[in-house]
């Protein structure tokens, strides 16, 4: 039991770092990247401590965080409304993870976090992108302090942190990428 919870905890550590890292990513591509191990490494914390509606959840956002790639581009285009489709036929899957493996307000704030997220993804506009991930770090947050995730609550304390100082840099007319915004 206690090698799972050593686990758990390092993968935690692992997504800490990689969520800090993506905020100061410069393209939405390098961003979902970063996700992606970031995420992988969350789903594996929230997995090996029986939080499944987190772990699925986190699932869910790795499998729409790669059809979203695909979005960018012609919006006519082929690619593009198949990544839409595919996109949409995902969104009830959030759904069914909540109500599958509900347990109390903290699946409520997962599902939440994931809705957010999927709206997130869905922006091809790297401002819009950026600021709803970011703003998805709320309802996590209540989540990771109800299951007691020391590195999911940094995480999100970070983002919401970049969050602040991004909404400080753009008000003096930074870039929310720019070094001056962070």
């Amino acid at each position: 039991m206690a090698d799972l919870h050593l686990a758990a905890e390092v993968f935690g550590c692992l997504g800490l770092v990689g969520c800090c890292v993506w905020t100061f990513a410069a393209t939405r591509a390098r961003m979902i990247a970063l996700q992606l191990l970031s995420g992988s490494c969350f789903a594996l914390h929230w997995a090996l401590q029986g939080h499944w509606t987190a772990a699925l959840s986190c699932a869910l956002m790795l499998a729409l965080a790669v059809v979203s790639l695909a979005l960018e581009g012609n919006a006519g285009g082929g690619r593009v409304r198949v990544a839409r489709v595919l996109f949409l036929c995902l969104l009830p899957a959030v759904a069914a993870v909540a109500a599958l493996t509900w347990q109390g307000p903290a699946s409520a704030f997962a599902a939440v976090g994931t809705a957010v997220v999927c709206l997130a993804r869905w922006q091809v506009r790297m401002e819009r992108f950026r600021a709803l991930l970011l703003l998805s770090s709320v309802p996590w947050l209540g989540h990771n302090l109800l299951v007691g995730s020391v590195p999911g609550v940094a995480a999100d304390l970070f983002c919401l942190w970049r969050a602040a100082s991004e909404r400080r840099g753009t008000a003096r007319g930074a870039s929310p990428a720019s070094p001056a915004a962070a």
